[in-house]
């Protein structure tokens, strides 16, 4: 008489996609800045993303200087030293990831765009002191923006 033997082999396991880490809710760049809008999610299979910007379908492969990481949904802006404003990137996104079983969304962001800050020029002031003798400079910074 023969035993036979089995090897149970589990399925595999399907998830619906679930954001694991995303850019900040309010997210502020200067000129000087390149943008990275970062969107990564875990699901099996693997999730495809898409973003939208204020509402619209946003396809970043239509702008040239985007990058879209090929493992997540994070997307590059390179917009130093080009020419290029980043006031054009300013407004409200948000990422989708997207598998067979579900779709994550992430947090809406906020893309904030501000301008080069622009200190006053303060005034030259010349002080004479002889060696030993106390001086008090003061100091008062322009108020914040």
């Amino acid at each position: 008489w023969r035993r036979s033997h089995s090897i149970y082999i589990p399925p595999t396991w399907r998830k619906a996609p679930i954001i694991t880490d995303q850019a900040p809710e309010n997210y502020t760049v200067f000129p000087t800045d390149d943008i990275v809008l970062k969107c990564e999610a875990k699901g099996l299979p693997a999730p495809q993303y898409h973003w939208t910007k204020d509402g619209k379908d946003y396809d970043p492969s239509l702008d040239p200087r985007a990058v879209m990481n090929t493992t997540s949904g994070t997307i590059a802006f390179s917009t130093t030293g080009n020419g290029v404003s980043i006031r054009n990137y300013r407004g409200v996104y948000r990422c989708y990831a997207k598998n067979e079983y579900g779709t994550a969304i992430s947090s809406n962001i906020n893309l904030i765009t501000e301008s080069t800050p622009k200190w006053r020029k303060e005034a030259e002031r010349r002080f004479v002191k002889e060696a030993g003798e106390s001086l008090v400079l003061r100091c008062n910074p322009p108020s914040s923006m």
